[in-house]
């Protein structure tokens, strides 16, 4: 059967065929939208759309979508996701998920199994533990939340072995209490505002010595609320946690209240990364080390041949990046950067003999940081400085070193000063 279709003032000539199988169709899919069905979507619109609690749990089916589409309270019950269970919601204003008479000990969601659980417009409100997940280390054990509200929680709970948890736009607040353990690649905040309790003692992020952070640990563009007696982000064994530089990362986030903001890492670590932040020390890729009244000279073997400074600097109070050893001071950043290198140098050598400094990288003398002077014939210390910009790779290293154009009478650099800052756009 055929109809020509009128919309409006519009008269379409093209027939549209209502036949049977086509009115057949259309009536399963409303039978399968009245009875919260259709096409691995389960539409939830009050406590029976979900399956029968089972010692109190709710095993959802796995690669199916739960539309949660008002405020629904599980009486009680707690929810187990299986591999690719998705939890999804018409906003984190309306699609409020609790269980009255709860065990606060009791997890809320649960799941143990290596497949991903995405999460998007949803609000989880007053809660004693609303996490149990466990990624087993799974291939594809990813947590993907976006607008994935904590309100009134006293614990968030554990989250461990997964690959990814990446918590976008959402809000966490008057809520504490995560932990994360295991392996973890990477475990990231952004846009999420985060208030812990007041007077709760409580911490927001726990890292244990027992979690490994693979990739990265991130808080980017938020504010995190801390009050009085409480911790925003504690690290027991940064080490441990962080093998690799520069992975706890912390960028555009404002710290507030008279809590502790971060323990257990602070700017001058390896492996922290804090930028454009309010209420803990900056990051930045810096060094410097000095020495004066040094009495090691320096041997000159070929004329007009550099050697390096000898001598024993200490290293400067501020440095982050960077370790010192000796006359060397070694970039331990994670990317490769730019900096400039300053270095005053006061020496001695023969009466009038030609002496020049240079920046040296990896053993390398630079010819265009190259600096003359000429000695004191009455052996009076001479002062110049040396300066350039380099670019340094991780495990590149700095030193400063010297030469006679004379001859190979010795020179003694009896105080030295360097100064090496990363350059920012």
């Amino acid at each position: 059967m055929a109809n020509t279709v009128h919309h409006g003032s519009h008269r379409f000539a093209a027939p549209v065929d209502f036949d049977d199988e086509v009115i057949f169709g259309a009536a399963v899919e409303f039978a399968a939208r009245a009875s919260g069905m259709v096409d691995g979507i389960v539409f939830v619109d009050n406590l029976d759309r979900l399956p029968a609690a089972v010692n109190g749990a709710r095993t959802l089916a796995a690669d199916t979508c739960y539309y949660f589409t008002t405020a629904i309270d599980l009486l009680g019950t707690w929810l187990v996701l299986s591999s690719g269970t998705v939890l999804l919601g018409t906003s984190s204003e309306t699609a409020i998920l609790t269980s009255t008479g709860l065990d606060p000990g009791q997890a809320f969601v649960v799941a143990a199994h290596g497949g991903p659980n995405p999460m998007r417009h949803l609000r989880f409100e007053g809660l004693g533990t609303v996490f149990d997940i466990d990624g087993l280390n799974g291939a594809n054990a990813a947590l993907d939340w976006f607008a994935v509200n904590i309100v009134d929680c006293d614990t968030i709970g554990t989250i461990r072995d997964v690959g990814n948890l990446i918590v976008d736009n959402s809000a966490w607040l008057n809520s504490s209490g995560l932990t994360l353990d295991g392996t973890i690649e990477t475990a990231a905040w952004e846009k999420t505002p985060w208030t812990v309790p007041s007077g709760s003692a409580s911490t927001a992020i726990t890292l244990p010595d027992t979690l490994v952070i693979s990739r990265r640990f991130r808080l980017q563009t938020m504010p995190v609320s801390v009050p009085s007696g409480c911790t925003g982000i504690a690290v027991a064994d940064i080490d441990a946690t962080f093998a690799n530089s520069e992975t706890l990362q912390i960028t555009d986030v404002r710290f507030t209240g008279a809590g502790t903001y971060v323990t257990g890492a602070t700017y001058s670590d390896d492996q922290v990364s804090v930028f454009r932040t309010v209420g803990v020390t900056n990051t930045a890729p810096v060094c410097s080390y000095s020495m004066t009244s040094n009495a090691s000279a320096t041997t000159i073997t070929v004329q007009g041949t550099y050697y390096k400074i000898a001598g024993t600097p200490t290293a400067g109070t501020y440095n982050a990046r960077f370790t010192v050893n000796g006359n060397r001071a070694t970039y331990t950043g994670a990317y490769p950067r730019f900096f400039t290198v300053e270095g005053d140098v006061a020496l001695t050598s023969g009466a009038n003999n030609q002496i020049a400094v240079r920046v040296a990288v990896n053993g390398t003398t630079l010819a265009s940081t190259t600096m003359p002077t000429t000695a004191n014939a009455a052996g009076r210390a001479e002062s110049l400085g040396v300066h350039g910009v380099v670019q340094l790779n991780p495990g590149d290293y700095i030193e400063i070193f010297v030469t006679n154009n004379s001859g190979t009478t010795a020179v003694t650099v009896t105080d030295l000063q360097v100064l090496i800052a990363g350059v920012t756009g």
